[in-house]
This record gives structure tokens, sequence and C-alpha cells, in this order.
């Protein structure tokens, strides 16, 4: 069963992966919970987790599976996500956990577009969202 979940999953993503590469890209306009980083300027984009839209959209299914709602356990849903995208994406993303937020730092520039497009369709897809929170081991979140 769980074979046919992760099955069904990766279809949709790829087909969500695909509908953004032929032509709907996802910028940091439609791409939430993603935000420009205005504190520090140096990372790409920051997840805020003291955000009221992102508690309200994401903190019920954080709940739903017994997770903190907190950086480090959105670094192990993003590298979760991440797990299937291609090597120059997967090697140029370095993800900063802390309790409130998640900072996202890319390092070669060629990726910077296409990073929101590979991440943003499981971030806003709460059905895809939620089966990716399903496969969140515990034991591998840091400072859990």
């Amino acid at each position: 069963m769980k074979r046919i979940l992760l099955l069904l999953l990766l279809t949709s993503l790829k087909i969500s992966y695909g509908q953004a590469q032929k032509g709907f890209v996802y910028d940091q306009a439609n791409c939430f919970p993603l935000s420009k980083d205005i504190a520090y300027r140096y990372y790409q984009y920051v997840i805020s987790l003291d955000d009221k839209k992102v508690i309200q959209r994401y903190k019920p299914y954080f709940d739903k599976y017994q997770l903190n709602f907190n950086g480090y356990v959105w670094e192990e849903v993003l590298t979760e996500i991440l797990s299937y995208a291609d090597n120059e994406i997967i090697q140029n993303v370095v993800l900063k956990p802390q309790n409130n937020s998640l900072s996202i730092k890319i390092i070669k520039h060629e990726v910077i577009k296409r990073f929101p497009q590979y991440v943003c369709p499981a971030l806003n897809n709460m059905k895809i969202f939620n089966n990716y929170l399903t496969h969140i081991d515990k034991a591998k979140v840091n400072n859990y």
C-alpha cells in the first residue's frame, strides 16, 4: 500500500513539475510560503513560521502527524521534497533551520529559477504536502 501511495505521489509531483516546466512559472508572488530574505539578504528564500498565514495553512498538517512546527522539521520536509529533484538542484540548495524559520540558500545562479518551479507544486498542493509529511522520520530531524 505504501508503494502505491508513493507511486501516486511521485506521479502527481512529476505532473505538477511538468506543468511548471511547460510555461507556468512559479515565483515568490505565487509560491507560498517562500518569501524573500529581507532580514539578512543572504538567503534566496525564507519560510517564516511566525507568519499567521503559514501557521494557518500548514500547522494543522504538522499537528495531524504530531510533528513540531519548527524549522528543523521543515528542513526534513524540504529535504524529502528535494530528494526527487535532479542532482543540480540537490547539490546547490542549502537549508538553514531555526526554531521559527527555514532559510534557503541557492549556490548556483542557474538553480535559483528552477528551485521554486520544482518545490512550489509540492508546497501548494496540500495532498502532496500531506504525503511528504507521512514520510518524516522524527529520528532524522535535528534538534527534535
